[in-house]
């Protein structure tokens, strides 16, 4: 744990979030540090790459949508004019407050924050000599000139201080202005112009055929596992439309239960009715199928099966089961 708060690939957040890491910046910089060797092409050939970085955000509008995403909306080069157009029409913006998304490390969270502050104190001086370096001017005999030093390192100085202003306010008002956009999108034409846009993916386009998953190289999720009703003009076709999401629930295997709770010598037993004598793999597997039918039992009731404000209802199908559960032994290409 501790070589987490010397990784620079590692988000400088309390909690990491799939929208801000990414695995192969994190590995390499692990293998830089010390030779994971066939690890690491383990995880090359896994395709594990950026993670869910680089995939297309379903709302370009979230603030948490990832930079390296193929619509990736960038909000800060618009940012003025929306808060000028929020003015003068009495919209009122908040800051967001990241003050409480702070890197904690323990004990080694001192070394940590003050490793880290070094190096975002040298990415800034790395970005002032490529960006803001100013020429120094020299006299007609080639010798500097000491006042026209000074001045050019006060405009270094100026700018410096604009770039850094206008990040923080961007940092404080980007969320805001794009859970405003998202909700009044009829007001877009208003300050932006179409180019200007944010582009939605074409949700069809990427997802028929299925999804890739956090490991592409190795699972894969079939289409018929993560969407429902699915309509086509012509089959191979693109598809057309889809009437639901579906998500997977994945249960630890009979094996897995069984050893979670034998009892283990010298150890307090974690069920302590439960009889050893008959406790066994094929028991576990029982305790796992009776949970399964609880479980879909509980969907079918759910209120939203029987909403008579919506149209058509949520309902589960029970055929369902058994195709999905043969379809997920699809998803793995191990």
């Amino acid at each position: 744990m501790a070589l987490l708060a010397w990784l620079k690939s590692i988000p400088n957040r309390k909690y990491i979030q799939w929208t801000d890491f990414d695995p192969i910046a994190v590995i390499n910089e692990i293998h830089h540090m010390m030779n994971i060797g066939s690890h690491h092409t383990f995880f090359e050939r896994a395709g594990v790459g950026h993670g869910y970085l680089d995939r297309p955000c379903m709302n370009p509008l979230d603030p948490e949508c990832p930079k390296m995403s193929p619509n990736y909306y960038d909000v800060c080069p618009t940012l003025g004019r929306f808060r000028d157009y929020a003015a003068r029409n009495n919209i009122t913006l908040e800051a967001d407050d990241f003050s409480h998304d702070v890197y904690e490390f323990d004990l080694l969270s001192i070394f940590g924050h003050r490793r880290r502050r070094k190096r975002d104190t040298d990415v800034v001086r790395v970005n002032d000599t490529q960006s803001e370096a100013v020429p120094l001017a020299t006299s007609a005999t080639g010798a500097s000139d000491p006042v026209a030093e000074e001045i050019a390192r006060e405009e270094a100085d100026r700018r410096e201080k604009t770039r850094k202003a206008a990040a923080e306010e961007c940092k404080a008002y980007r969320g805001p202005m794009m859970r405003w956009m998202f909700d009044h999108p009829d007001k877009w034409s208003e300050f932006l112009s179409e180019a200007e846009y944010p582009r939605f993916p074409d949700y069809a386009q990427v997802m028929s055929g299925g999804c890739p998953g956090f490991a592409a190289g190795v699972l894969h999720w079939p289409e018929d596992m993560i969407l429902g009703g699915v309509k086509r003009s012509a089959k191979g076709a693109t598809m057309e439309s889809a009437d639901a999401l579906q998500s997977v629930f994945l249960v630890a295997s009979p094996n897995d239960v069984f050893l979670r709770f034998k009892h283990k010598a010298n150890r307090p037993q974690s069920k302590p009715d439960l009889d050893q004598a008959v406790w066994s793999e094929e028991l576990a597997k029982e305790v796992i199928q009776q949970w399964q039918r609880n479980f879909t039992r509980m969907l079918y009731r759910h209120p939203a099966n029987f909403d008579e404000e919506v149209s058509r209802g949520r309902v589960v199908s029970k055929a369902f089961e058994e195709a999905f559960l043969n379809g997920f032994e699809r998803t793995s290409h191990f």
